[in-house]
């Protein structure tokens, strides 16, 4: 439910009983907190690999 939250894709209802949850259950929160941490990890090195890969190529054909 977490990556379901993260992704928007729950239902307005949905959304509200999760924001709840994470009001009241510190473990959620913290699961949460590492969700988010991990996705931006993954995001920068995504972003890293792809200036990499467009520099090589600039070289390649310039």
């Amino acid at each position: 439910m977490v990556e379901d939250y993260l992704d928007g894709s729950l239902s307005d209802e949905e959304k509200r009983e999760f924001e709840q949850k994470l009001g009241k259950d510190e473990e959620l929160a913290d699961l949460l907190k590492l969700y988010t941490e991990v996705r931006e990890s993954i995001r920068d090195h995504e972003l890293h690999d792809l200036r990499r890969k467009l520099k090589e190529l600039g070289e390649k054909y310039h």
